[in-house]
C-alpha cells in the first residue's frame, strides 16, 4: 500500500448548500465537501462525500441566527458563521473515536459551550465512511465487489477498506482546511499559513491527530490536545494487546469481587447459550453467542456504573434461565437496547474490520488477529474459552471453577461472523486484512521528535483501551509535549463524563 502523497492534496470541493442548524441553545453550519476516494493521488477519478458541522455561536433565541443571502454561497456563509464567532484564522477540529463512529456535534453540550467561550469555533467532521460522510455498509461493499467471499474479490475489497484508516482520514481533514482557508480568503498558497487548527483528539482520534501532525504543514497546527487518546506509536499490535490484556484482567477481578456469585452465574448462562444458541435478538440483526456474550467487558471501562449494568444483564439471563429454561424477548430486548455486547458492529462494520489495523503503523506489521492470538496464548483459565476447542459446561460439572473473564475492546475473528447480516460481506476482506503486511507509513518519527507545536495529552492511569504505560512512552519520544496524569479513577471517556474537569486540565489559563 502506497503512502499518500500530502504535497498533492487539494482543497475539498464544496457541494451542495449548506444547512443552517440551530439547537441546543448553538448556532451551527452544516456542511458537505468532495474530496478523492485517493488522497493525494493525481490520477484518482472516484471521489466521495464527507459532512461536516461547525459550531460557532452561542444562540439563546429560538430564531436562527441569520446568515442571509450568503446561504446561496457555502463558501461566504462559511466565512460569515466565523465572522459572527468573531474569529478567521484558527477553529477547534474535534476528533472523535472509534474507528468507525459518526462525529454528533451536539453529543457534548459543555465541551461546546467551554471551546465557544475560549473563542474557538468547533468543527466535527465525520470521518470518511461514517455518520453522514458516505457510509460504508454491507451494500457499498456488494454493490462495488459483488460477493467478497472469493479471493480475489476479498482482496479487492480489503484495498478499499484500508483507504478508510487515520491516514485519509488526516487527509480529508486537510483537504478540508485548505477549503475553510480559501473560504476566509487566507490561502496558503499565498504566503499565508492559512487557518489553523487546534486538535482535539479522543480515543482514536489521537491517532488520527499524531498522523496529521506528522505529515501535515506544520503551520497548519496551533495546538494539540488529546483526551484518552495517545497512541502506542511504533508497538506491533501483540505488545498493545499484551497489555490491555492484563488491564482488563485487573477489571475482571474488581468486578467478581463485587459480584462474587456472578463466576458461578455467567458459567451458567454461556454454558446455556452454547447449548441452545446461537440467539438472534430482536432487531433481526445481532446474534448471540456464549462467546459474544463473554465480550460484555468493554462496559468495564465506564468504571463501576459499567460493572454494574454488566452485572444486571448477567443476573437478568440468570433468571430467566433458572425461572423458564429460556431467555425472555424482554431480556433480550434489555440487552440489545442496551448496546449488546458494546460494539454494535452491524451498524459500525468499519469498527470491527479496522480495529487492529489502527495498530498497523508501517509495513511488516501484521495484526493476524493479534487480541485473538495473545488471549488463547494465556496459560490462564479465564481465557480458555478463547480457545475453538473450548468446552463451556455448567458449574459444578467437573470443571475448573476459576471464573471466566469478559473481554474488553478486543475484536475477535468469531465476532464478525456472529454479527449478522451486515457483517456478512466485511468477513473475508478483514482475514484478509489481517494477513496483510504492505501497510503504509502511519507516522514519521523523525518530524514528531522535533515537532514544534505544542502537545498536551492527558492520559488515564486505569485506562482499560489505551494503556497508560505506552502512551507515556509515546509521549516522551514527541517534541514539545507535556502529558498529565489523570486521577486514578477517571475512566477513558471522561471527557463527556468529566468535561469541565478535563478541559481545566487541559487547557488550563490557555485559549482553546
Amino acid at each position: 500500500m502506497s503512502e499518500i502523497d500530502w504535497s498533492r492534496i487539494r482543497p475539498g470541493r464544496w457541494i451542495g448548500g449548506p444547512m443552517p442548524i440551530v439547537r441546543d441553545g448553538f448556532a451551527a453550519l452544516g456542511m458537505r465537501f468532495q474530496v478523492p476516494l485517493k488522497q493525494g493521488d493525481t490520477a484518482n477519478t472516484e471521489h466521495l462525500d464527507l459532512h461536516a458541522d461547525l459550531v460557532y455561536a452561542l444562540n439563546t433565541k429560538e430564531d436562527t441566527v441569520v446568515l442571509g443571502p450568503s446561504l446561496d454561497d457555502p463558501s461566504k456563509a462559511f466565512a460569515q458563521a466565523m465572522q459572527i464567532a468573531g474569529e478567521t484564522k484558527h477553529l477547534t477540529a474535534y476528533l472523535c473515536g472509534g474507528p468507525g463512529d459518526g462525529n454528533p456535534a451536539f453529543a457534548n453540550l459543555e465541551l461546546n459551550r467551554i471551546l465557544l467561550a475560549a473563542g474557538s469555533p468547533v468543527l466535527y467532521l465525520d470521518y470518511r465512511g461514517t455518520g453522514r460522510s458516505s457510509p460504508v455498509k454491507a451494500a457499498t461493499l456488494r454493490s462495488r465487489f459483488g460477493p467478497t467471499n472469493t479471493p480475489t474479490s476479498a482482496r479487492a475489497a480489503a484495498d478499499y477498506l484500508t483507504l478508510f484508516r487515520q491516514d485519509y482520514i488526516a487527509a480529508d481533514l486537510e483537504s478540508i482546511r485548505l477549503a475553510l482557508s480559501l473560504s476566509l480568503n487566507n490561502s496558503p498558497h499565498q504566503g499565508s499559513p492559512g487557518l489553523q487548527l487546534t486538535l482535539l483528539g479522543q480515543s482514536f482520534g489521537g491517532w488520527v491527530a499524531f498522523t496529521y501532525l506528522s505529515f501535515a504543514p506544520q503551520h497548519a497546527v496551533r495546538r494539540v490536545y488529546l483526551t484518552g487518546g495517545t497512541p502506542p506509536i511504533f508497538r506491533k499490535p501483540d505488545d498493545v494487546y499484551t497489555s490491555i490484556f492484563r488491564r482488563v484482567e485487573r477489571a475482571n477481578e474488581e468486578y467478581y469481587a463485587r459480584y462474587p456469585q456472578d463466576s458461578r452465574n455467567v458459567r451458567a448462562v454461556v454454558a446455556w447459550l452454547d447449548k441452545h444458541g446461537p440467539v438472534r435478538l430482536p432487531d433481526g440483526q445481532q446474534v448471540l453467542t456464549a462467546r459474544t456474550f463473554l465480550t460484555m467487558g468493554r462496559h468495564f471501562g465506564r468504571g463501576p456504573d459499567g460493572m454494574a449494568h454488566v452485572h444486571d444483564l448477567v443476573e437478568r439471563f440468570y433468571e430467566d434461565i433458572e425461572a423458564d429454561g429460556e431467555l425472555s424477548r424482554r431480556t433480550l430486548r434489555q440487552f440489545a437496547t442496551a448496546g449488546g455486547a458494546g460494539f454494535r458492529l452491524h451498524e459500525r462494520p468499519l469498527y470491527g474490520v479496522l480495529h487492529e489495523a489502527i495498530y498497523c503503523f508501517g509495513p511488516r506489521v501484521v495484526s493476524g488477529w493479534a487480541a485473538q492470538r495473545v488471549g488463547r496464548r494465556s496459560s490462564r483459565g479465564c481465557w480458555a474459552w478463547l480457545r475453538e476447542d473450548y468446552v463451556f459446561s455448567p458449574p459444578g460439572r467437573g470443571m475448573s471453577c476459576e471464573s471466566l473473564y469478559f473481554s474488553g475492546e478486543m475484536i475477535y475473528e468469531f465476532m464478525l461472523g456472529d454479527a449478522g447480516p451486515e457483517l456478512e460481506p466485511f468477513l473475508e476482506p478483514a482475514r484478509e486484512l489481517a494477513r496483510r503486511e504492505g501497510w503504509s507509513r502511519m507516522y514519521d518519527e523523525a518530524r514528531l521528535a522535533r515537532n514544534a507545536v505544542p502537545v498536551r495529552p492527558l492520559v488515564y492511569p486505569n485506562d482499560m483501551f489505551v494503556d497508560c504505560n505506552l502512551s507515556l512512552e509515546t509521549a516522551a519520544r514527541i517534541g514539545r509535549c507535556q502529558v498529565d496524569q489523570a486521577p486514578a479513577n477517571w475512566p477513558h471517556a471522561s471527557i463527556k463524563s468529566r468535561t469541565r474537569e478535563v478541559c481545566s486540565r487541559l487547557f488550563g489559563n490557555e485559549q482553546g
